[in-house]
């Protein structure tokens, strides 16, 4: 629950946030199993691709016109894809592959090298299922730890909080030919100046999308629904964990803001989650409900 609501706090998946699943280092290195924070920094086990045993068919691959292009018109597609419950899983894998794609600070060669073996490794739609099947079995990623399995896959126990109860159930869903479409119409685009100057690609949003009680919800990090409580009624029902990591702010005369990010559920322009459910899909205690208070009674006391 601590990824996860780190996560949902943030707008990432586990592979941004906190418990980093897999990473790129000077692109050509793809990060495996272990990524621990200490303060500010990591120690990262690597795991280095042998980039010199390409197929000499690499020279004959067009490669995108700008160090960015091929991350932006991905990114695009994920702003407009609007995920169901049935197409989750390939939103969730499309995700990962624009942060991927995504540029660095790495020489030119050294970028270019890498994106054109990860178009190779994509390059089909059984190469697409390959690729899942690696990122969720192979032992260089960190894929048996149940936070990450969670917060950036969906995978879990908890029918209400998760997607898919197994990898293999994430396999099923996983739908390697709209993938491949979708991949393979944005290399193109990415890869001409006609085609990616037509449109705006550079001017995405990264949206953020969570699985609830069988619907998909936008969440709003930048739109929070406030609850208020007395200091101790906080520090009764949360956790320390809570308590240090939800936005919490300090009112004054002993009473403390929570604020929550708002969630909607996709394709609706109404649907959003009551307090009810908020605290549910946070997985806070329902009996914090019984104990607010009503904010415009905070700075009256006294004045009477």
């Amino acid at each position: 629950m601590k990824l996860r609501n780190t996560a949902i706090a943030l707008g990432v998946g586990a592979a941004t946030a906190a418990g980093l699943s897999l990473l790129k280092v000077n692109k050509e290195v793809v990060i495996g199993s272990t990524a621990v924070v200490v303060g500010a920094g990591l120690m990262i086990a690597l795991k280095e691709e042998d980039t010199s045993k390409r197929p000499s068919s690499f020279s004959s691959i067009k490669k995108p016109i700008k160090r960015d292009a091929i991350q932006n018109v991905l990114e695009t597609e994920l702003e407009n894809f609007n995920p169901t419950v049935k197409t989750y899983a390939t939103w969730k894998a499309l995700k990962r592959l624009a942060w991927v794609m995504e540029d660095d600070d790495s020489e030119d060669d050294e970028f270019y090298d890498f994106i054109l073996d990860r178009y190779d490794a994509v390059s089909s739609p059984e190469k697409f299922v390959e690729w899942m099947k690696d990122i969720l079995y192979s032992d260089d990623y960190e894929n048996e730890n149940p936070e990450v399995l969670e917060s950036e896959w969906s995978i879990g126990p908890k029918l209400d909080f998760h997607a898919f109860n197994s990898k293999e159930n994430f396999l099923k869903a996983f739908n390697s030919d709209l993938i491949f479409n979708i991949f393979s119409k944005s290399w193109v685009i990415a890869c001409s100046e006609d085609l990616y100057n037509a449109k705006k690609y550079e001017d995405w949003e990264r949206k953020n999308y969570w699985f609830y009680k069988n619907k998909i919800w936008e969440i709003y990090p930048e739109r929070g629904t406030q609850f208020y409580f007395k200091k101790e009624i906080l520090e009764k029902y949360l956790t320390s964990t809570q308590l240090e990591e939800l936005n919490i702010f300090d009112m004054g005369q002993n009473i403390l803001c929570l604020d929550l990010s708002r969630a909607i559920e996709a394709g609706t322009d109404s649907g959003w989650m009551d307090k009810n459910e908020l605290l549910q899909f946070f997985e806070l205690p329902q009996e914090l409900l019984d104990h607010q208070e009503n904010p415009s009674d905070i700075g009256k006391e006294g004045k009477d």
